[in-house]
């Protein structure tokens, strides 16, 4: 055979299968459209008031949201210390104070950093978005939308050829889902062993570093750990065992005050201040070491990543510094590990023992070294490198107790009683000042920060709609539930939400009632979480425990649970280049077989009903302006990629 012959014999090929591969793409391209073609699911006439409300509330979360820079470049690897040569900037000698509550920033005349919306239209919002929640009308209309995306994704895991379609991409990896790459975006540092982790380590250290003083008693007397011990009973730390440890959360369902109690060890505060703070007689050492090892552990299994939620209580400016300087003195970096910061919501509590005389003093002590540091690194260049590890704030405490309603409420600086601020109030305040700070940021190439409070794991629901308003994400959400129209606008907005199950079964939801399953067949942007495995877990592996038992409870595949770990990888704060090395270039459209085992056709199905329902509900050119992946849903691009994705997916 002549080498023209040869050449047009293989061009006859190529032809040939590319023919088959469109053919292919095609027929599964009508099989998709054909489980969501329903005439019910597509061709509705949608109530115009319906739609202007949406339009009106998901216009609020653009306004409002908390605005992050996610294409943030590291002047260093974060997966290591800063680099011994690393000078911090110089002074910007920019004017900074704080005026009702929020920082503002001056560099010059043309220059300024401040936020335009008061707390009072902020509130407009928040209650214009509740009577929209609770509108008969729009309520209905969510829960038929939310049952049809439910239905659709039923009949998306009825179809054999999609089935076929998602075994094709599974055997062409290495991974399953045990394997894919994950990240635990919601767990507390000082609950972020297990039980049997702990109890080696206090066992080790009685032995090791009994003479070591570790206490200073109520009377002045210094105490070493041997003594601490012999005083509550323990001469032999071998005697010492899970069940004398005491950490568990097993008898706290309801009960919020027992839950906080079960983090010390053996019932007793004095155990909690020596090994689970960062300040005690010891400069927080034995957490330091605990912490190491915990690294170790996520570090020896390559796909295991982790979100560790660690205190600022807003009683003292000094408070940051001192992390800082513990973080970095102790090396507590690592490749697996980005850290984020909590305030827990108890200002009354602080107010009552005169730590601060209003709830500005709360807000100052929080942002004010962050500001600064900003402003002026050489202030504290611990803390400036400290904080590029960090990704975002967390506020916690229990959500069940009833907020404090007020006609009118006043400013930080006037709020000086003893209550509580109510939950909007803390919202509101806290992505203010995260806005100003993010832009000041940003401006500098400086990593901005998340806002991703607890919200919704009890109490009033309408936690959820402050949320809705400003957060990023949320953890826990479960209390979505019993807000359907809320619900239905985390779904158009797709708002992550890191789910606890364990942690919800403990103390709020069993898991036989958990609605994790239900969100995540609608197609809601959820992840699971640990929250604490120190008191939560029984094995070795929190976060596998948590996905065997979606497993195992809800019946969920090895398909599903992969998606849900590939949502945690991009619901997490890691770098962009992280989870383009996990999830592969423009992950947000392309499953990228190649590294992965998740089928293109199953990241279709989401973007198509998706993209359907925000059409459908008129609201596709308002949730583009929002920071979330919508805003690649251009109407051409999308129809050349759908196009693209099955050619691709079956060549």
């Amino acid at each position: 055979m002549s080498s023209e012959e040869t050449s047009s014999s293989e061009i006859h090929d190529d032809l040939r299968k590319e023919s088959v591969s469109l053919s292919k793409a095609e027929k599964l391209r009508n099989t998709l459209n054909h489980s969501l073609n329903l005439s019910h699911f597509t061709e509705m006439n949608v109530d115009k008031e319906v739609i202007a409300d949406l339009r009106k509330v998901i216009s609020y979360r653009v306004k409002y949201v908390v605005r992050l820079n996610d294409y943030w470049i590291p002047p260093w690897d974060l997966n290591k210390p800063p680099p011994e040569n690393f000078t911090v900037p110089s002074n910007l000698n920019y004017e900074c104070s704080m005026i009702d509550g929020i920082f503002q920033v001056v560099a010059n005349e043309n220059e300024k950093f401040v936020y335009h919306s008061s707390f009072n239209e902020w509130y407009a919002a928040y209650k214009d978005l509740v009577s929209v929640v609770n509108h008969g009308t729009n309520r209905s209309f969510a829960h038929i939308q939310l049952r049809k995306m439910q239905h659709a994704y039923e009949l998306y895991c009825l179809n054999p050829e999609v089935d076929a379609a998602e075994e094709i991409a599974e055997s062409e990896s290495s991974l399953d889902y045990s394997t894919f790459p994950v990240v635990d975006n919601h767990i507390h540092h000082s609950a972020c062993m297990t039980q049997a982790h702990l109890l080696d380590f206090i066992k080790r250290k009685a032995k090791i570093e009994g003479d070591t003083v570790v206490l200073k008693a109520k009377d002045g007397t210094m105490l070493t750990l041997k003594e601490v011990l012999k005083q509550n009973g323990v001469t032999d730390p071998d005697s010492l065992d899970l069940e004398s440890l005491g950490v568990h959360a097993f008898n706290c369902f309801q009960r919020f005050d027992l839950f906080n109690a079960s983090f010390s060890p053996m019932s007793n505060e004095e155990y909690r201040t020596i090994f689970l703070k960062t300040k005690n007689e010891i400069d927080g050492r034995f957490l330091a070491e605990l912490t190491q090892e915990v690294f170790e552990k996520y570090e020896s299994n390559e796909n295991e990543f982790w979100e560790p939620r660690i205190s600022i209580y807003g009683r003292s400016r000094s408070e940051w510094g001192y992390l800082a300087k513990w973080v970095m003195n102790n090396k507590l970096h690592s490749k697996t590990c980005r850290w984020m910061i909590q305030i827990p919501r108890i200002y009354s509590v602080w107010k009552k023992i005169g730590l601060v005389k209003d709830y500005a003093t709360i807000i100052d002590n929080f942002f004010g070294p962050l500001f600064e540091v900003t402003i002026n690194p050489e202030s504290d260049p611990e803390l400036y490198k400290f904080l590029h590890y960090v990704v975002g704030f967390d506020s916690v405490d229990d959500e069940s107790t009833m907020d404090l309603s007020l006609d009118k409420y006043p400013t930080p600086e006037e709020w000086t009683s003893g209550d509580n601020p109510p939950y909007l109030y803390w919202t509101y305040y806290w992505a203010a000042n995260m806005n100003v700070l993010n832009d000041l940021r940003a401006t500098h190439n400086l990593n901005t920060f998340a806002y991703r409070p607890h919200c919704g794991e009890s109490g009033d629901v309408h936690h959820l709609s402050a949320a809705f308003l400003s957060a990023n994400c949320i953890n826990h959400g479960i209390q979505l539930e019993n807000q359907i129209m809320l619900q239905y606008l985390y779904y158009l907005t797709q708002i992550p939400i890191s789910v606890s199950p364990l942690s919800n079964n403990l103390l709020f939801q069993e898991c036989t009632h958990n609605p994790f399953k239900k969100f995540y067949q609608r197609g809601l942007h959820v992840t699971l979480s640990t929250d604490d495995p120190l008191i939560m877990h029984m094995t070795d592996d929190p976060i596998g425990e948590e996905y065997a038992v979606a497993h195992h409870i809800w019946r969920l595949n090895a398909r599903e649970l992969t998606e849900i770990r590939r949502n945690s990888v991009r619901h997490s704060g890691f770098e962009r280049s992280f989870k383009e090395s996990k999830l592969g270039l423009e992950y947000e459209k392309y499953a990228n077989t190649e590294i992965s085992n998740f089928s293109q056709i199953r990241l279709d199905f989401r973007y198509t009903v998706l993209k359907k329902e925000l059409q459908r509900s008129g609201v596709l050119d308002v949730v583009e302006a929002l920071y979330f992946d919508a805003h690649h849903l251009d109407d051409d691009e999308y129809d050349r990629a759908d196009r693209e994705y099955k050619s691709c997916l079956l060549s």
